[in-house]
């Protein structure tokens, strides 16, 4: 492929013929000349005059989507050629030519043409080496694949070291994104490491990280980028057809709403208001597993012994526990009850159901919301306007509110919810700021925003922040978010004996990996799932974590 340069300085057009394999260049003098030197292009930029005749002729071929953004992104600034025999640019500046570049496009249109796209998902298949920028150190050599076993996912690691692999879920991907646009590549820019290669780049934006790599060409860039598009949206919809798939293979998941609202609604507020100590009934297994597994934080041998006789105990009755007295019809209730709870909780009836789940312990009115509301405001103020607080007791959290503006738009990122100018980033902000006026002890940690999304996806602000200031007060996240090791030593090792009473051969195999929980636990147990699965399934997990408790 030949693309004509013109030297903006001399008016001289030099050609360019680019070799796809390598990643080199021929250039010459004339279209039809013999080429007189070797060079890679590694800052083939379209200058402001190209780029506008581009926008002109995007009209005309849009053969990329998005087209348009390929402009604006990454073809805005005048270039050079880098001559690698000289280790320089040239000193000379050159323009692209327009209609080239919208051929080049043209060459990545994969829509009617199933040998191309065939052809560009194998490329992806069999990798290639690119560089990386990180967020710090200097760039390095990534070797980048696409695996197409489920799930389909993208392996990048050191060409040199297999063991330093890496990956990314195709499906938790957001978006790939043409150009140095990313925070890392602007770090890039800052610091002179990304000179000559703006052209070049793209990134991968996943859930919780961008993978920022610079390309050999453009038209790799535009190669992987259609390719990733075309596999994402292909990788959704499998994921949705094997939900649903799942979902057939299990029947309902949950009892139909009508059924709730004439018979389990009713019999929970008959059962809570006749026998206030029937909710923990609920939840005596639990208890009793945890206080055997609490004696020892550790996995020896003859902690497993005595986990093992611990096992084959009957837990007690629950009229034994906490001197409860209930009667058998209340039990009955109970169970009955709590079958309804862990077939599922219609969605639209968790506004209803998960407040009556979690007792109001602190006794939070409306009132009183509405009075840490108003100190949240002031605070909030304060930090956008500038201003320090001005009430000296609510200083010392204007750092972790903060924080936590930054955390807003990062939120459940591909729910849109709570971007900026999002429905619910308001309703976020309130609920987390009270938070922290509430416990100054505490403030915002990072973690509390994936908690407080949860139930705002669910319930009112109100509803959310006592369901919240009560969990962070009964459950084990006061500790965690503490970081309280003692009480994460206490968690890890309660997790770890019931992956091993539950799951033997996946402990026995993370045990041969050198897998502890300090590497994946403390993630899940802070966001309680809500970060790592799927808004469904983790609005399950809930369902029974809120009815049944903690272990």
């Amino acid at each position: 492929m030949k693309v004509p340069l013109r030297n903006l300085d001399t008016g001289e057009t030099v050609w360019v013929d680019i070799d796809e394999s390598d990643g080199t260049a021929v250039m010459s003098r004339d279209e039809k000349a013999t080429p007189d030197r070797r060079t890679n292009i590694d800052r083939l930029e379209a200058g402001t005059k190209a780029n506008s005749a581009l926008q002109e002729s995007s009209s005309e071929s849009n053969s990329l989507k998005d087209v348009d953004d390929v402009l604006e992104r990454s073809l805005t600034t005048l270039g050079g050629v880098f001559d690698y025999s000289t280790e320089r640019f040239a000193g000379d500046t050159y323009e692209t030519d327009t209609g080239t570049l919208i051929e080049e496009m043209d060459a990545v249109n994969i829509r009617d043409n199933p040998e191309r796209l065939s052809s560009f998902i194998t490329e992806l298949k069999t990798g290639k080496v690119f560089i990386k920028h990180g967020r710090q150190g200097k760039p390095h050599r990534r070797f980048v694949q696409v695996i197409m076993e489920w799930p389909w996912r993208i392996v990048f690691q050191d060409p040199s070291n297999s063991k330093s692999e890496r990956i990314i879920v195709l499906t938790d991907i957001e978006a790939v994104i043409l150009g140095a646009t990313t925070a890392v590549f602007g770090r890039a820019i800052k610091n002179g490491a990304l000179e000559g290669a703006h052209q070049q780049c793209f990134s991968i934006i996943s859930t919780n990280r961008t993978l920022d790599l610079v390309a050999r060409s453009l038209i790799e860039c535009l190669r992987w980028k259609v390719t990733l598009d075309h596999l994402i949206e292909t990788a959704r919809r499998e994921e949705d057809e094997r939900r649903a798939k799942r979902k057939l293979r299990e029947g309902p998941t949950h009892l139909p709403k009508e059924k709730w609202l004439r018979e389990v609604i009713p019999a929970w507020e008959e059962v809570m208001a006749k026998y206030p100590a029937a909710l923990p009934l609920l939840q005596t297994a639990n208890l009793v597993m945890t206080r055997s597994l609490r004696r020892s934080d550790s996995i020896d041998s003859s902690s497993e012994r005595s986990g093992d006789r611990q096992s084959k105990k009957q837990p007690p009755t629950p009229q034994s526990y906490e001197g409860a007295k209930v009667s058998s019809a209340a039990q009955d209730k109970v169970r009955t009850l709590r079958m309804f709870f862990l077939k599922g909780i219609p969605p639209s009836l968790r506004q209803s159901v998960w407040p009556r789940c979690v007792p109001n312990v602190l006794r939070i009115s409306k009132e009183d919301f509405e009075g840490i509301k108003d100190q949240a405001k002031k605070v909030c103020d304060g930090i956008e306007t500038g201003a320090r607080a001005a009430e000296h007791e609510l200083a010392p959290n204007e750092y972790s509110i903060k924080v936590m503006y930054k955390d807003l738009p990062r939120t459940f990122s591909s729910l849109m919810f709570f971007h900026n100018g999002g429905p619910l980033q308001e309703s976020l902000k309130i609920v987390l700021s009270s938070y922290a006026v509430y416990r100054p002890d505490l403030g915002y940690v990072q973690g509390m925003n994936y908690l407080a999304a949860m139930l705002l996806l669910n319930v009112d602000e109100f509803d959310a922040f006592v369901m919240m200031a009560n969990l962070l007060h009964t459950q084990h996240f006061l500790g965690f978010f503490r970081m309280d090791m003692e009480e994460i030593k206490k968690g890890t090792g309660v997790f770890e004996q019931l992956l091993k009473m539950q799951a033997p051969k996946v402990f026995a195999n993370f045990r041969k990996h050198n897998l502890v929980p300090d590497m994946y636990l403390l993630d899940w147990l802070f966001t309680l799932f809500s970060r790592k699965l799927p808004i469904d399934i983790a609005s399950r997990v809930w369902d029974s974590y809120l009815l049944e408790g903690e272990v």
